[in-house]
C-alpha cells in the first residue's frame, strides 16, 4: 500500500493516558478516480494537406507498468482536423488492487489515421504526488506533452480521488490520534 500523509488533529492533554492511535492511510488501489481530459493546446500537425497541417487527436489514459502492457483506463473520442482539440471527456473509475496503481497515470495522445496505424504524438505524465488532492478536492493541471517534435504542446486535465478509508491500529504509546480518511478528512 502507498502511504500518504496523515493529519494530526488533537494532542494528548497533560495528566491523561494517551489514546489509542488509529492510522488511516491513502490506499491508491481503493477508491474512485474522477478524471476529466479537458483539452490540448498547440499539438503538432500530423497530417498534411493543401490547406495546411491538421491532427485528428484522441487520448488514451493508462496505468504505467514496469513489466508488460500498461492498463488502459479510458479513451476519449477523436477530434478531427484540430490542433487545439477540446474533448471535455469525464469518467469515474473504480480503482481496485488488481490494477497495481502507484499514484501516476500516463496520458498518451494519438493522431487517428484511417488507412494506417495511429501515430503517437506524445505522452503526458499525471503524477498525483505533485497535485493537491487533500480532502477530496479537485486538482486542475496543465501537463507538458513529451515526445519528438511536440514543441510546446500541453494537456489540460482535472482530477479528484475519493479514497476508501482504512483503519490500522498502531500503538497506544504515542501521544496523539491520527485521523485521515484517505485525503486528510476525519473518518466517521
Amino acid at each position: 500500500a502507498c502511504f500518504k500523509r496523515a493529519t494530526w488533529l488533537r494532542s494528548r492533554p497533560h495528566g491523561r493516558r494517551p489514546p489509542s492511535v488509529v492510522l488511516a492511510t491513502m490506499d491508491w488501489s481503493r477508491g474512485d478516480l474522477e478524471l476529466e481530459i479537458v483539452e490540448a493546446e498547440s499539438l503538432p500537425a500530423m497530417d498534411w494537406q493543401l490547406m495546411g497541417g491538421r491532427t485528428d487527436a484522441y487520448c488514451v489514459v493508462c496505468i504505467p507498468k514496469t513489466k508488460g502492457e500498461p492498463v488502459e483506463l479510458m479513451r476519449t473520442r477523436v477530434v478531427k482536423k484540430c490542433l487545439n482539440p477540446n474533448w471535455a471527456h469525464f469518467e469515474r473509475i473504480a480503482m481496485n488492487t488488481s490494477m497495481h496503481f502507484r499514484g501516476a497515470l500516463d496520458v498518451h495522445v494519438f493522431d487517428a489515421d484511417t488507412y494506417s496505424s495511429d501515430d503517437l504524438i506524445g505522452v503526458a505524465r499525471l503524477d498525483f504526488a505533485e497535485l493537491d488532492l487533500s480532502t477530496g478536492k479537485e486538482a486542475d493541471a496543465w501537463l507538458k506533452i513529451e515526445g519528438p517534435d511536440v514543441g510546446e504542446a500541453r494537456l489540460h486535465v482535472r482530477v479528484r480521488f475519493k479514497a476508501g478509508a482504512r483503519k490500522v491500529k498502531v500503538s497506544s504509546r504515542t501521544e496523539s490520534t491520527i485521523w485521515a480518511c484517505g485525503l486528510g478528512r476525519r473518518c466517521t
